[in-house]
């Protein structure tokens, strides 16, 4: 609406600078009429965007109205995506998970005239939640799973994706230095009609969005958190950890920061990895 308002002005001030050369008219009117070009073109945009930014807005209400409206749920955190596809939130009291997503697919620039949106809601016990998935530009770079915690066997937990997948995801020190364009949570539920749930954290089309790095915190923040509750409930089906097993991942993870410091070279790394694995 707003390009177009825009559009009009400059075809109108178009037409009479045109007419007005005909007539043989001053300057001053010639530079009349472009400034008013330009400034139609200004108007358009301020509107086209703030009509964008309202719709936004009305999203944002949306969302938060339908996680106000369930019953025996309360925020202790919560994520809303910046294209508004979708949202996510822990009530901590309750050990619940609330995901909200758009049941339509947009493509592109969110556009108050093209895209659609219809919210549905989904509730998860914190045991519902079978694993949680950092995925970059289309490409998995961490993953927690349930099948592969810490318990049990140490070893097979880390080469099956536990610590394995946490290690491998910080000792990948080249991925800080690639520019990304796309970052999604996806989490894996006990849900046969549903499996999974992909949370956007930064998309190419993101309106208003300023990449500052932020969003790699945040979805570690996630991640993280997911992993603790995925071990936290783990454990109390598996018993307690080894004594012995808790040193080996920490040592692990302190191989991973070496590593990405560059202290270690990938050789020397794997080489640390195998022996603390073997002892």
């Amino acid at each position: 609406m707003g390009v177009g308002i825009g559009c009009l002005g400059m075809i109108f001030f178009a037409i009479i600078l045109f007419t007005g050369i005909s007539d043989d008219s001053g300057s001053g009117f010639v530079w009349f009429c472009i400034i008013g070009i330009f400034a139609s073109a200004f108007v358009g945009l301020y509107l086209d965007n703030k009509r964008k930014i309202n719709f936004v807005v009305d999203l944002s209400k949306n969302m938060k109205n339908i996680v106000e409206n369930i019953k025996d749920f309360n925020i202790s955190q919560e994520f809303m995506s910046p294209n508004r596809e979708s949202y996510i939130a822990i009530d901590e009291d309750t050990k619940k998970v609330c995901i909200i997503e758009n049941k339509h697919k947009n493509h592109g620039e969110l556009s108050p005239t093209l895209s659609k949106f219809e919210y549905e809601s989904f509730i998860y016990s914190f045991s519902e939640i079978i694993q949680s998935e950092i995925i970059k530009d289309g490409v998995t770079i961490n993953k927690t799973s349930r099948g592969s915690q810490i318990g049990g066997a140490i070893v097979g937990g880390i080469v099956a994706g536990g610590v394995g997948a946490v290690i491998g995801g910080l000792g990948a020190s080249s991925e800080s230095k690639t520019t990304t364009t796309q970052l999604e949570l996806q989490l894996v539920v006990n849900n046969s009609k549903k499996s999974s749930h992909k949370i956007v954290f930064m998309s190419p089309h993101d309106i208003g969005k300023v990449i500052t790095g932020d969003e790699i915190s945040e979805i570690n923040h996630w991640h993280n958190l997911f992993t603790h509750i995925l071990n936290r409930n783990n454990d109390s089906k598996l018993g307690k950890v080894e004594k012995n097993q808790q040193p080996i991942a920490e040592e692990l993870q302190k191989l991973a920061q070496l590593k990405m410091s560059g202290f270690l070279t990938d050789d020397e790394f794997e080489i640390q990895k195998q022996k603390l694995l073997s002892s």
